[in-house]
């Protein structure tokens, strides 16, 4: 089957958002299959990304019936135990430490990014690339825009937040790590890359949520980021950002300003996500209660 291109992916969502006709009709206007609408349509719901996932595709690795079938024997949990393998029966300890490597698979960790305004999976593209290529998989939090953005008047992201944020590594950049600050508050870990002085605190901004940036979890481990050449506003609220959180790191990123694309802010995430990788997953972080 012939790979259906990027702009046509991104017309045939669009008329699906739109209500352009019923499902059949969209499909046979694009001449696309009905099944091959709803796929583009689940792909958007469960990754954020409507990219073909060509790297996804192929045969899954599997243990042969003639191995599956074999018993698994031993004296007890604290004596050799017999495993059976390709090679035939090798006896290990009660650590496995010994088992061989062809069957272990270790589960690929999950960053979970707030998109900082609408749109914003298009735009992150390169990035998303950059956190497959560190070994992480990706996801949106599927955010509902109403009227004109940022809504300084509507505090209902951050409750939508929250609801897909629990027990998971969570990642926001500008205003996205505004919205993973106060509302992503049952995460495993925060990465907050330039969050946006949009707090109650920062009365040098005319228009600004009326909320304390003390509205987070300070029991939330977090890796607080800002480019260097970002100005002393910028500066003075990463700080404070910074200092709020119990377990926190921070990055003074060199030669990047508000960008994220800046080679140097790239690595610096690449370090917080490696760090995250070879730590062992942990409970989500209580509430404080106030």
């Amino acid at each position: 089957m012939k790979t259906i291109s990027l702009d046509l992916r991104e017309r045939i969502l669009a008329a699906y958002d739109a209500q352009e006709g019923t499902r059949e009709e969209v499909a046979k206007r694009f001449r696309v299959s009905v099944g091959g609408g709803n796929n583009l349509l689940q792909q958007r719901s469960r990754t954020g990304d409507i990219a073909h996932r060509h790297r996804f595709s192929g045969s899954k690795a599997k243990i042969l019936p003639e191995y599956r079938a074999r018993p698994i024997s031993g004296l007890s949990l604290l004596g050799p135990i017999e495993f059976w393998t390709p090679l035939g029966p090798r006896a290990v300890c009660r650590r496995l430490t010994s088992l061989p490597a062809w069957h272990i698979r270790a589960p690929i960790p999950l960053l979970t990014i707030v998109p900082p305004m609408p749109g914003a999976e298009r735009r992150f593209k390169p990035f998303v690339d950059f956190v497959h290529g560190a070994g992480w998989e990706t996801e949106f939090v599927r955010l509902e825009w109403n009227g004109e953005q940022p809504n300084f008047d509507s505090t209902a992201l951050f409750a939508q937040v929250d609801l897909q944020t629990a027990g998971k590594v969570v990642m926001g950049f500008s205003l996205g790590a505004l919205y993973a600050h106060l509302g992503a508050l049952r995460a495993r870990h925060l990465i907050l890359g330039s969050i946006s002085p949009f707090f109650l605190e920062d009365d040098d901004e005319p228009q600004r949520w009326m909320i304390s940036y003390r509205a987070g979890n300070a029991h939330t481990p977090a890796d607080v980021l800002l480019g260097a050449k970002e100005d002393e506003q910028m500066h003075r609220r990463a700080t404070a950002v910074r200092d709020f959180y119990l377990q926190h790191t921070y990055a003074d990123v060199p030669g990047a300003d508000h960008e994220l694309w800046h080679p140097n802010y790239l690595q610096a995430i690449a370090t917080a996500l490696d760090r995250l990788k070879a730590r062992p997953a942990e409970p989500s972080p209580a509430i404080a209660e106030a």
